[in-house]
């Protein structure tokens, strides 16, 4: 937009609401696109793609404890999990 604006600043003027307009519907028809193609491919199972963000929300203690599936460590006898008061590195 910049680069036509600073260019073509007449034919910016006249058709900048339509160029505006131009890009909305692309980017909607683009967006559409990309679902159905990434739904209904494979035979209607669709792409399963494998990264990062896919698996992360599943990997830690919060989604095992969700579903019950954490093992919870049971509380020690002095009452606490670390290192007891006298063996901390610095003093308080």
């Amino acid at each position: 937009m910049y680069y036509i604006k600073r260019r073509y600043t007449s034919w910016w003027r006249k058709y900048n609401y339509i160029l505006e307009a131009a890009f909305d519907v692309g980017i909607a028809l683009s967006g559409i696109i990309e679902t159905f193609v990434f739904a209904f491919t494979n035979g209607g199972k669709g792409i399963s793609i494998s990264w990062w963000g896919n698996k992360v929300a599943t990997a830690g203690v919060d989604y095992q404890t969700y579903n019950q599936n954490a093992t919870l460590l049971p509380i020690p006898q002095q009452g606490y999990f670390g290192l007891s008061p006298d063996e901390y590195p610095m003093a308080f």
